[in-house]
């Protein structure tokens, strides 16, 4: 069964995601339906009475807790998945990581401009 803790990380918002997916694992993991999320554990049968409603329950909790950990600016991300929190972390990892090429070549740019100054040493560069 899962456990009453609740979370007290700050809820994610436009600019925290890189902090917020590691402390929301970490808080579904307390909870005992990570798994779920993670879609390792699939809606058993409907002839498998009690471990369909245990799912149900664990999906119940693992969205509750996903939607109760967003700013209401996010809620609009997951509008209409509610009861489905393998495709609200989903849709919230697409909206959140962007996992473009123009992303990289940026960073790949601002790493290959770094020059180091004549007046400067390799240390003080490095940090």
């Amino acid at each position: 069964m899962a456990s009453d803790r609740h979370s007290t990380f700050p809820k994610l918002g436009d600019s925290n995601y890189s902090s917020w997916v590691g402390n929301m694992r970490a808080h579904l993991m307390t909870k005992e339906v990570w798994s779920l999320v993670k879609g390792e554990e699939t809606q058993p049968p409907p002839s498998e009475l009690k471990e369909l409603k245990a799912w149900r329950v664990n999906r119940d909790i693992a969205a509750g807790e996903i939607y109760l950990s967003l700013e209401s600016s996010q809620c609009v991300h997951v509008k209409n998945m509610e009861e489905d929190p393998v495709q609200m972390w989903k849709k919230l990892e697409s909206v959140h990581l962007q996992k473009r090429l123009i992303t990289r070549f940026n960073a790949y740019d601002a790493l290959f401009s770094i020059r180091k100054e004549e007046n400067e040493t390799l240390s003080s560069l490095a940090t």
